[in-house]
């Protein structure tokens, strides 16, 4: 016995909470294939208990008996892994590795091998909001960016931020959603319905990831602080746009965010450093083209065509 390793029960749960909350989920949220759902009464009746009772199971009053777990997985056509959440454990891993395998796409600026990915991902887990998030982020930026027309991406967003909206109850995806659909209504001139979307949001500046720089300690801290620069910089690089500043304060606005974000982004992050640098460079360029400043337009743009090379 001293042999062997000591398990720490609390990061466990009970047995019976493991099987209750998997099969709640597959009567509540009809996980299944088409024609398995079904009703509390025929549930009840296939399992020998009262309707009642599988109404209690629901409702989280009771549990159902550990030896009905061999006739509800046959049932419903599952593994008793299944029920035992046995598979959760590869499907995390699975997921990690998707998202990881994005990220390095995403860095690479490889945004349709990035929508290949997630789409077959999401075949396989159809009801994982994080893809659906991801996802939506790339219709997001292919409304404006995309090879194909806009309209396609943009009717894509829509579709997919309003599903988000309606179904998830998980914050951060909804705002991100939000987020999205206020642009792609923006830019499409849907401006009532962009209205009606902010409004959903909380109107307050304090924001989860503002109060977390205080609580979190060391090196945790400073990645935080760097990535709630990071959207402070974001709002800083969109908001230009809609300043209407002369053309000497757009320069001088643009080239101080790029002084910003040559402090706060490391190697790890070309990707949207090169995103919001390149944008800045590019309408430094226009204002200096507008002004008939040749030269200045012709040195911005081959500085940044060097510093994408060195990258």
């Amino acid at each position: 016995m001293e042999n062997l390793t000591r398990l720490n029960l609390d990061e466990y749960k009970p047995l019976r909470d493991v099987v209750f909350e998997n099969l709640r989920e597959a009567i509540v949220e009809g996980r299944l294939k088409p024609g398995q759902r079904l009703m509390e009464v025929q549930l009840a009746e296939q399992l020998g208990v009262s309707f009642q009772a599988v109404s209690r199971w629901e409702n989280s009053v009771t549990f159902p008996d550990i030896t009905m777990l061999p006739i509800i997985a046959n049932m419903f056509d599952v593994t008793t892994d299944y029920l035992l959440d046995m598979d959760s454990y590869k499907k995390d891993d699975d997921l990690k590795k998707i998202v990881e395998q994005n990220d390095i796409l995403a860095n690479q600026g490889k945004i349709k091998e990035q929508e290949k990915l997630l789409l077959e991902a999401l075949k396989k887990y159809p009801n994982n909001w994080d893809l659906k998030s991801r996802i939506l982020g790339i219709y997001h930026i292919q409304t404006v960016n995309g090879e194909e027309t806009d309209e396609y991406y943009q009717q894509k967003a829509i579709e997919l931020g309003n599903h988000i909206l309606d179904k998830c109850n998980i914050d951060k995806y909804r705002y991100s959603a939000i987020e999205t659909l206020c642009f792609v209504y923006n830019w499409t001139n849907q401006t009532d319905k962009a209205i009606q979307i902010v409004e959903k949001l909380p109107n307050s500046f304090i924001t989860s990831d503002f109060l977390m720089l205080d609580l979190v300690k060391g090196s945790e801290r400073n990645i935080k602080c760097a990535e709630y620069i990071t959207t402070l910089i974001e709002l800083f690089h969109f908001a230009i746009y809609s300043m209407r500043l002369s053309v000497e304060d757009t320069i001088a606005a643009r080239k101080k965010e790029i002084e910003i974000l040559n402090v706060i982004f490391d190697n790890d992050d070309l990707y949207w450093y090169n995103t919001l640098v390149s944008d800045a460079c590019e309408e430094i360029a226009r204002m200096y083209a507008r002004i008939n400043n040749k030269e200045e337009m012709i040195k911005t743009l081959e500085d940044r065509i060097n510093g994408l090379r060195n990258n």
